[in-house]
């Protein structure tokens, strides 16, 4: 398709399109931190940055980069040094650096029909399912959400922080019904993030401050609701429980294991509840035999924190201070929940660099080992990676130009921690011809229906089948065979993407 066909950039696309290409030039930049301080960054030739301060200024607050929802646990990095392997600051010239020694395997994959989680009534005793989802930017209405366990959300679900978005997330989640939701912030989120946006709320909203005090409560009142609900042993039932994660852990059941047939492997210990694989292998009496004692919960850790750039919301520089933050994850967590990517994974933007965090990749391969790590920020990085330990998502779901073309990603996660988890993919059997012959419009889509009509267009020429699940594709393939050069053109590309999404997730 054109470029001229494709439909304009939103205005925060335009911004960070600019700013993405800006970054690739060898000048100084000036970065205002949160202590009031100003900073000179220079790219070096040799891909390094140089940094200067400028002027001292005022501390107002500088505790941010040890601030936790929780206490770090006791088996976090916390007190690990930074290792000294002069691998450069720039994401670009430390990716060049150990890009040879990283490792980029097969994902693993089930189908639909043969997934341990389908074939059971209940959920399964084998599996959770986990949907993924992140960077919705206000944009979750447009967005179908396959079935699960538990929903996973990596940050940026507003533009900059508006209140309505941050309320309307929420009203969406309990919607959903998830029996688990899971939610971090993003460098969008900026309401969320109380220090950054009494600084630079005149940035973004300089006729009137948002209210972020009554943002961030609702986060909370939610989260509180949910889990004093359901520690009220009287009520029947279990609500959905909701999790805002900022620097913090959560822990979670998994399935319905049997407590009763656990004769020949000891009760599981602490540890093990939170996650540490090395201690949840059993062997029975007879040695030749190996039993994986299957845990009872996942443990879950979730942060909002990414390399600093151009001075958003809930940003960190890179080095040891990013080091310090990355640290605070506790060492065996199952499930790694960051709004930023680690460097290599799903962090390549539009114009080719590199834009992920190189402490936080030494922290999730040399120590944390999660079995899934999501995380979005990067809305072209979109989709998933393995390196034989930790599966890689990417769940931006939307892509560069702010079209949400991504659906979300479903993962089913072995109850056994000796298996990886999988990517699962649905399977579609609507055609092009389907699709023509009142498909859109059986589904609400009426515009949409319109607008085939009018194109005259031939079902032949159309996605089909399994090729109608790659939406991003799909999407730009069907708007080059439509005539949309009418004043119901943007309204008719919305239902488009609504359409499309609602034919993924319901082809699980």
């Amino acid at each position: 398709m054109a470029d001229d066909d494709r439909p304009k950039p939103s205005f925060f696309a335009g911004i960070a399109a600019f700013n993405r290409k800006a970054s690739l030039k060898k000048a100084v930049t000036q970065v205002t931190k949160r202590d009031g301080s100003v900073v000179e960054e220079t790219l070096a030739d040799d891909g390094s940055y140089l940094r200067a301060t400028k002027n001292d200024g005022e501390a107002k607050d500088m505790s941010y980069l040890e601030r936790s929802a929780s206490p770090p646990p006791s088996d976090s990095g916390k007190n690990q040094e930074r290792p000294n392997n002069n691998v450069p600051l720039n994401p670009d010239a430390a990716w060049r650096t150990i890009a040879s020694e990283q490792q980029f395997l097969p994902v693993p994959t089930v189908s639909t029909k043969d997934s341990l989680w389908k074939k059971s009534k209940h959920g399964s005793n084998n599996c959770t399912r986990i949907v993924c989802m992140s960077d919705t930017h206000g944009q979750h209405r447009d967005i179908s959400v396959p079935k699960g366990d538990i929903l996973i959300h990596g940050g940026d679900f507003t533009s900059t922080g508006e209140i309505k978005h941050i309320k309307d997330m929420l009203r969406y989640f309990e919607e959903l019904a998830f029996p688990v939701t899971v939610c971090i912030a993003g460098n969008h989120d900026m309401t969320l993030d109380l220090p950054y946006y009494d600084r630079s709320w005149r940035r973004f909203h300089r006729k009137k401050r948002f209210n972020a005090e009554e943002g961030r409560q609702a986060v909370m009142n939610m989260m509180n609701d949910t889990t004093t609900t359901n520690t009220d042993k009287t009520k029947q039932g279990k609500k959905p429980e909701f999790y805002y994660l900022e620097d913090s852990s959560c822990t979670v059941p998994i399935g319905s294991a049997k407590e009763d047939d656990d004769d020949l492997t000891s009760q599981p210990t602490q540890q093990q509840k939170e996650g540490d694989h090395d201690s949840q292998k059993k062997v029975k009496f007879n040695p030749s035999v190996v039993v994986h004692k299957q845990p009872k919960t996942l443990s879950i850790y979730g942060s909002p924190w990414s390399p600093e750039f151009y001075d958003w919301a809930f940003n960190v520089a890179r080095g040891e201070p990013s080091w310090k933050i990355w640290s605070k994850i506790p060492s065996g967590t199952d499930i790694l929940v960051t709004h930023g990517p680690p460097l290599g994974r799903g962090d390549q933007c539009d114009h080719g660099g590199r834009a992920g965090c190189y402490d936080l990749l030494e922290q999730v391969q040399n120590r944390v080992r999660p079995r899934l790590h999501i995380f979005g920020h990067i809305h072209e990085g979109y989709g998933t990676s393995f390196d034989g330990t930790t599966l890689y998502i990417n769940a931006s779901n939307l892509d560069l130009g702010y079209d949400s073309v991504h659906p979300c990603t479903v993962v089913d996660l072995p109850h056994d921690p000796a298996l990886p988890p999988r990517i699962v993919e649905p399977s579609c059997s609507i055609t092009g011809d389907d699709l023509v012959n009142g498909w859109f419009r059986d589904k609400g889509y009426e515009i949409l229906a319109d607008v085939l009509r009018d194109s005259g267009c031939e079902g032949q020429n159309l996605p089909s089948g399994d090729e109608l699940l790659n939406t991003a594709e799909a999407y730009w393939e069907i708007c080059r065979q439509l005539d949309f050069r009418t004043t119901t053109s943007l309204q008719a590309k919305r239902e488009l993407r609504k359409a499309l999404s609602q034919l993924y997730a319901a082809s699980f």
